[in-house]
């Protein structure tokens, strides 16, 4: 196929009409991007058919893997950006009546492969949802970590603020814990714009975790915001810290107090 075959999009503007608020500016680049369910992509643009065409085809081809594959390759059909909003609209529809372990399962895919931030408070709807079988959204190894932790386990978090105070706000913006204060540490440094990277620790009884998570590596504990309250949340500035490479989880004592003293 020659290059003169292609569709070009130079602009957001050589887009039809209906298209073009499906266009976002990346910023400080003077650069554009296509920010469509279908089709996620810098400009310029050029596909071997028209945009209304490709938009078209790939949106029929996903209701096709959808019947014949189910939710969860569905899903993979769907931009990234697009996957959690695909997702309730199946909930909603009533997808998952007659098999809620699915929706679990594909809401472990959104969290692990979907572009909303863990911080992002629409987190706690959609794991408070009334569909049963939540245990699903971990795998059966998984739930053998989980349940092979001890009755009150040391978690970390890693954070970023200009100060102590408004790190620990940070504490509460989020989902994501890990039992392994490397890991934080890590993304205490990777996620700071410009600020202080902190970390957070606490003990929290295990029936308050949501979900164990180990196959990426970071040993993620997934916690509610609302049940740290009540718990005593240490917060130390990461710079000054000498964390070993591969540092576990210590047990605390059954009353939520460090064995070992602070």
């Amino acid at each position: 196929m020659k290059l003169e075959d292609f569709h070009m999009y130079k602009t957001p503007d050589d887009l039809p009409a209906g298209l073009q608020a499906f266009c976002q500016p990346v910023a400080d680049t003077g650069m554009h991007v296509f920010h469509h369910r279908y089709c996620v992509s810098l400009f310029p643009l050029a596909f071997p058919l028209s945009i209304e065409d490709l938009l078209d085809l790939r949106r029929d081809k996903a209701f096709e893997v959808l019947d014949r594959h189910g939710e969860h390759h569905y899903l993979t059909m769907i931009e990234r950006p697009y996957r959690f909003d695909a997702l309730l609209e199946l909930a909603m529809d009533g997808a998952f009546e007659a098999k809620p372990q699915a929706y679990w399962e594909c809401l472990r895919f959104c969290w692990v492969d979907s572009e909303i931030d863990e911080a992002d408070p629409v987190w706690g709807q959609v794991i408070d949802i009334d569909i049963p079988g939540r245990e699903s959204f971990m795998s059966a190894k998984d739930r053998t970590t989980l349940k092979e932790l001890p009755d009150f386990v040391r978690v970390w978090r890693g954070i970023q603020g200009d100060d102590s105070d408004e790190a620990r706000r940070a504490c509460h913006n989020g989902h994501s814990w890990t039992t392994d204060p490397a890991v934080a540490e890590k993304f205490a440094f990777r996620l700071a714009r410009g600020t202080g990277s902190w970390l957070a620790s606490t003990s929290i009884p295990k029936d308050r975790v949501f979900a164990y998570l180990g196959h990426r590596g970071e040993s993620e504990i997934i916690i509610r915001p609302s049940d740290l309250e009540g718990l005593d949340i240490r917060i130390t500035h990461a710079s000054r810290l000498a964390i070993p490479q591969h540092t576990t989880f210590k047990e605390f004592a059954n009353d939520g107090t460090d064995p070992e003293g602070p």
